[in-house]
C-alpha cells in the first residue's frame, strides 16, 4: 500500500494471481483466461455482471478503469477508481476479494462469456497475432511454454465444460498464491491495510493445503535460433 496524490482522490488497486497458462493441462488450454472473464460476470455477492455495473457507476469505466490481463505466469486484475466518497474504497477492495475465492463457474455463466472469448481468440487470428505465435514457439522452444500460449485453443473455449473450468479456479486459485497492491491519494495507509485485511480475512481458500505450483524452466542454446515467417497479410516487416 502506498500512498500517491496525484490523480487526486482516486486509487489504483490490482489483485495479483501467480497463475497462468503455463499450468493448464491440455484439456484446460485457454481456462486460466475464461476465469479471468467469468470474475467480472458473476461472483457469491454480485451476479450478471453487477460489478460491471457499480464500477460504471461510480466513473470507473470498464476497459479503461477496471481490466484484466492472463499471461503465462500470472492473472492480474485492476481497478481504477474514485475514493472521493466515503465506502467507495471499501467497496472496490470487496471486489478484489470476491475475485480471489468467490467466482460463480455455472453452465449459464460459461455460455454467456464463452462467446466474448472466442471474439478475443478470433481478433488475435490476423496477421499480426499469427507471427507474434510463431515467435512465441521459437522463444520458448523445449518448455512448457512454447505449448501454452495465454488464449488457449479454439476448441478448448469451445467445448470445455463449467467442471473443467471450476476445478482449475479452485485448485489454482488459493489466497497464499496472491497479493494486493494499492495506491492512490491516501490520507492513512494503515487504514487501507486495515480495509483490506477486513475483505480478504473474510476469505477461504477451496484447496488446503494450496497446490505447489511447479517450475517449467525454459532450456538455454548456444546456437542463435531464427525463423523466418511470411505472412500474406502483414502490412510491415517483424524482427525478433
Amino acid at each position: 500500500v502506498r500512498s500517491n496524490p496525484k490523480p487526486r482522490m482516486r486509487a489504483a488497486l490490482s489483485l495479483a494471481v501467480k497463475v497462468g497458462s503455463v499450468v493448464e493441462e491440455e484439456d484446460e488450454r485457454g481456462v486460466a483466461h475464461i476465469v479471468e472473464h467469468l470474475a467480472f460476470s458473476a461472483t457469491s455477492r454480485y451476479t450478471n455482471h453487477d460489478i460491471v455495473r457499480f464500477l460504471e457507476s461510480i466513473g470507473a469505466e470498464f476497459g479503461a478503469c477496471q481490466n484484466a490481463l492472463t499471461s503465462s505466469d500470472e492473472t492480474i486484475y485492476e481497478l481504477l477508481v474514485p475514493v472521493d466518497k466515503p465506502g467507495l474504497l471499501s467497496q472496490a477492495i470487496s471486489v478484489l476479494a470476491e475475485f480471489s475465492s468467490e467466482v460463480r463457474v455455472s453452465a449459464e455463466d460459461l455460455e454467456k462469456e464463452r462467446g466474448a472469448v472466442l471474439e478475443e481468440y478470433r481478433g488475435g487470428r490476423n496477421a499480426t497475432g499469427r507471427m507474434q505465435d510463431s515467435h512465441w514457439t521459437l522463444l520458448f522452444e523445449g518448455s512448457k511454454y512454447a505449448e501454452r500460449l495465454p488464449i488457449g485453443t479454439e476448441k478448448v473455449i469451445r467445448t470445455v465444460t463449467h467442471e473443467t473450468v471450476r476445478n482449475f479456479y479452485h485448485k489454482w486459485y488459493n489466497l497464499s498464491n496472491m497479493a494486493v497492491f494499492a495506491v492512490g491519494d491516501f490520507p492513512d495507509t494503515q487504514a487501507v491495510v486495515e480495509l483490506i485485511k477486513e475483505h480478504f480475512g473474510q476469505k477461504a481458500s477451496i484447496s488446503c493445503p494450496p497446490p505447489v505450483i511447479p517450475e517449467f524452466p525454459v532450456p538455454s542454446h548456444i546456437e542463435p535460433r531464427f525463423s523466418c515467417f511470411v505472412e500474406s497479410e502483414a502490412a510491415g516487416v517483424s524482427t525478433l
